[in-house]
């Protein structure tokens, strides 16, 4: 990352099953982005992705299937890391984290006092 990595507040990070492909998201306070990594994090690029307060990133093993959560209530996904993301149809909760499966078919995300959704 860049030198100013140090002084940004990172929210979560997620990696691929072998960890050459990585997402990170920034948190609080403020609006953030995500960073994609294809070389195990020698490397960092903004994603073309919302300006969020981002909570939680999660990653399918190869790393192709990226979702993010924010605290301001959207869920994203990425099928095309370093590409564009996508909001999807989700309930309007303040999102605190998230994960997938290997696959990236199923994803479960925990909102704050809101309870677990699949």
């Amino acid at each position: 990352m860049q030198s100013d990595s140090l002084n940004t507040i990172w929210a979560a990070i997620a990696s691929s099953a072998d960890g050459t492909r990585m997402v990170a998201v920034q948190g609080y306070p403020g609006q953030g982005s995500i960073y994609t990594s294809a070389d195990s994090g020698m490397t960092w690029s903004v994603n073309n992705s919302p300006s969020l307060f981002w909570d939680g990133v999660a990653s399918s093993a190869d790393g192709t299937k990226l979702v993010a959560v924010s605290h301001s209530g959207e869920i994203f996904t990425c099928i095309d890391p370093g590409g564009n993301w996508y909001a999807q149809l989700a309930p309007f909760l303040t999102w605190t984290s998230v994960a997938s499966s290997a696959d990236g078919t199923k994803l479960v995300a925990v909102a704050y006092g809101g309870g677990i959704y699949t």
